[in-house]
Protein backbone atom coordinates (compact mmCIF):
# COMPACT_ATOMS: atom_id res chain seq x y z
CA UNK A 1 0.00 0.00 0.00
CA UNK A 2 1.30 3.41 -0.99
CA UNK A 3 0.22 6.79 -0.35
CA UNK A 4 0.29 9.45 -2.51
CA UNK A 5 -1.01 13.53 -2.22
CA UNK A 6 -2.48 15.21 -5.22
CA UNK A 7 -2.03 18.34 -7.01
CA UNK A 8 -4.72 20.25 -8.30
CA UNK A 9 -4.22 23.16 -10.03
CA UNK A 10 -6.77 26.62 -9.13
CA UNK A 11 -4.41 29.27 -10.73
CA UNK A 12 -4.59 28.13 -14.17
CA UNK A 13 -6.27 30.31 -16.69
CA UNK A 14 -6.02 33.50 -13.87
CA UNK A 15 -4.51 35.73 -16.62
CA UNK A 16 -1.11 35.60 -14.27
CA UNK A 17 0.29 33.02 -16.79
CA UNK A 18 1.55 31.35 -13.43
CA UNK A 19 0.50 27.90 -12.83
CA UNK A 20 0.02 27.22 -9.21
CA UNK A 21 -0.50 24.09 -7.65
CA UNK A 22 -1.93 22.99 -3.95
CA UNK A 23 -0.39 20.11 -2.47
CA UNK A 24 -3.24 18.05 -0.30
CA UNK A 25 -2.09 15.97 2.04
CA UNK A 26 -4.16 13.81 3.90
CA UNK A 27 -2.95 10.50 5.10
CA UNK A 28 -6.17 8.74 5.06
CA UNK A 29 -6.27 9.25 1.10
CA UNK A 30 -4.78 6.30 -0.22
CA UNK A 31 -5.18 6.39 -4.03
CA UNK A 32 -3.33 2.90 -5.00
CA UNK A 33 -6.05 0.65 -6.64
CA UNK A 34 -8.17 4.03 -7.76
CA UNK A 35 -9.10 3.51 -11.31
CA UNK A 36 -9.56 6.90 -12.33
CA UNK A 37 -10.48 10.73 -11.22
CA UNK A 38 -13.90 12.06 -12.44
CA UNK A 39 -14.99 15.62 -11.91
CA UNK A 40 -19.09 16.30 -11.85
CA UNK A 41 -21.46 18.16 -12.89
CA UNK A 42 -21.14 20.49 -9.81
CA UNK A 43 -17.45 20.73 -10.04
CA UNK A 44 -16.92 18.07 -7.50
CA UNK A 45 -13.74 15.75 -8.36
CA UNK A 46 -13.95 12.35 -7.08
CA UNK A 47 -11.58 9.88 -6.59
CA UNK A 48 -12.13 5.70 -6.22
CA UNK A 49 -9.37 4.77 -4.00
CA UNK A 50 -9.17 1.58 -1.86
CA UNK A 51 -9.85 3.55 0.98
CA UNK A 52 -13.00 4.90 0.25
CA UNK A 53 -14.60 7.37 -2.25
CA UNK A 54 -13.03 10.38 -1.87
CA UNK A 55 -14.66 14.05 -2.45
CA UNK A 56 -13.02 17.12 -3.14
CA UNK A 57 -14.77 20.28 -3.24
CA UNK A 58 -12.38 22.67 -3.76
CA UNK A 59 -11.52 23.17 -0.31
CA UNK A 60 -11.57 20.01 2.08
CA UNK A 61 -11.42 16.09 1.13
CA UNK A 62 -14.63 14.22 2.52
CA UNK A 63 -13.71 10.39 2.47
CA UNK A 64 -16.80 8.23 2.18
CA UNK A 65 -16.34 4.75 3.81
CA UNK A 66 -17.83 1.28 4.78
CA UNK A 67 -19.42 1.26 8.12
CA UNK A 68 -21.16 -1.81 9.22
CA UNK A 69 -23.13 0.11 11.51
CA UNK A 70 -24.22 2.24 8.78
CA UNK A 71 -26.51 0.83 6.00
CA UNK A 72 -26.25 4.14 3.99
CA UNK A 73 -22.65 3.99 3.62
CA UNK A 74 -20.76 2.81 0.96
CA UNK A 75 -20.96 -0.84 0.55
CA UNK A 76 -17.45 -1.32 0.61
CA UNK A 77 -14.07 0.51 0.90
CA UNK A 78 -12.17 -0.50 -2.46
CA UNK A 79 -14.06 1.27 -5.07
CA UNK A 80 -13.35 0.69 -8.94
CA UNK A 81 -15.43 3.22 -10.79
CA UNK A 82 -17.49 6.34 -10.25
CA UNK A 83 -19.39 7.37 -12.63
CA UNK A 84 -21.97 10.55 -13.34
CA UNK A 85 -25.05 9.68 -15.41
CA UNK A 86 -26.81 12.51 -17.62
CA UNK A 87 -29.85 12.60 -14.22
CA UNK A 88 -26.66 13.76 -12.40
CA UNK A 89 -26.91 10.75 -10.14
CA UNK A 90 -23.72 8.98 -9.01
CA UNK A 91 -22.65 5.73 -9.72
CA UNK A 92 -20.02 3.75 -7.82
CA UNK A 93 -18.60 0.32 -8.63
CA UNK A 94 -16.78 -1.33 -6.07
CA UNK A 95 -14.37 -4.80 -6.33
CA UNK A 96 -16.28 -7.14 -4.31
CA UNK A 97 -19.36 -5.59 -3.44
CA UNK A 98 -21.42 -4.68 -6.51
CA UNK A 99 -23.05 -1.26 -6.92
CA UNK A 100 -24.23 1.75 -4.66
CA UNK A 101 -26.06 4.93 -6.12
CA UNK A 102 -24.81 8.21 -3.97
CA UNK A 103 -27.85 9.94 -2.94
CA UNK A 104 -26.64 13.98 -2.82
CA UNK A 105 -29.51 15.20 -0.92
CA UNK A 106 -28.30 12.82 2.08
CA UNK A 107 -25.09 12.52 1.60
CA UNK A 108 -25.78 8.91 1.95
CA UNK A 109 -25.37 5.67 -0.62
CA UNK A 110 -27.95 3.13 -2.02
CA UNK A 111 -26.16 -0.09 -1.64
CA UNK A 112 -26.73 -2.22 -4.59
CA UNK A 113 -25.67 -6.23 -3.75
CA UNK A 114 -25.19 -8.58 -6.20
CA UNK A 115 -28.18 -11.17 -6.28
CA UNK A 116 -27.41 -14.12 -8.79
CA UNK A 117 -30.66 -15.93 -7.48
CA UNK A 118 -32.76 -13.91 -9.39
CA UNK A 119 -32.48 -13.16 -13.29
CA UNK A 120 -33.41 -9.37 -13.12
CA UNK A 121 -30.67 -9.11 -10.36
CA UNK A 122 -27.08 -7.11 -10.37
CA UNK A 123 -24.82 -10.35 -11.57
CA UNK A 124 -21.60 -8.67 -11.07
CA UNK A 125 -19.62 -8.73 -7.77
CA UNK A 126 -16.84 -6.72 -9.20
CA UNK A 127 -17.89 -3.65 -11.06
CA UNK A 128 -15.29 -2.31 -13.39
CA UNK A 129 -17.06 -0.26 -15.42
CA UNK A 130 -20.36 2.10 -16.00
CA UNK A 131 -21.25 3.88 -18.94
CA UNK A 132 -24.71 5.65 -20.60
CA UNK A 133 -25.68 5.17 -23.98
CA UNK A 134 -27.14 7.40 -26.38
CA UNK A 135 -30.96 6.28 -24.68
CA UNK A 136 -30.26 7.40 -21.55
CA UNK A 137 -29.69 3.63 -20.87
CA UNK A 138 -26.99 3.05 -17.62
CA UNK A 139 -25.06 -0.23 -18.20
CA UNK A 140 -22.71 -1.83 -16.17
CA UNK A 141 -19.89 -4.14 -16.74
CA UNK A 142 -17.64 -6.74 -14.29
CA UNK A 143 -18.87 -10.15 -14.19
CA UNK A 144 -21.68 -9.68 -16.81
CA UNK A 145 -22.52 -7.04 -18.46
CA UNK A 146 -25.85 -5.50 -17.64
CA UNK A 147 -28.53 -2.63 -18.28
CA UNK A 148 -30.45 -1.04 -15.43
CA UNK A 149 -33.73 -1.24 -16.76
CA UNK A 150 -35.23 0.00 -13.62
CA UNK A 151 -34.23 2.51 -10.58
CA UNK A 152 -36.74 3.11 -8.18
CA UNK A 153 -34.78 5.07 -4.93
CA UNK A 154 -37.88 5.67 -2.80
CA UNK A 155 -37.79 1.40 -2.45
CA UNK A 156 -34.37 0.96 -3.39
CA UNK A 157 -35.43 -1.42 -6.22
CA UNK A 158 -33.30 -1.81 -8.99
CA UNK A 159 -33.46 -4.54 -12.07
CA UNK A 160 -30.66 -5.29 -14.76
CA UNK A 161 -31.04 -6.93 -18.04
CA UNK A 162 -28.18 -9.42 -18.69
CA UNK A 163 -27.00 -8.95 -22.23
CA UNK A 164 -26.03 -12.46 -23.83
CA UNK A 165 -23.22 -12.81 -25.77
Amino acid sequence: MWFAGVLLFPGIGSGQGVERFRLLDNPNMVVAGGEGVMQDSYGFLWFPTISGLVKYDGYRITVYSYDRLDTTSISENDVTEVFEDSQRRLWIGTRQKGLCLFQRDHDSFIRIYPDTSQKDGLQSFRVNTIAEDGQGQIWVGGDALQRISSVDVHTRQFTFQTLSL
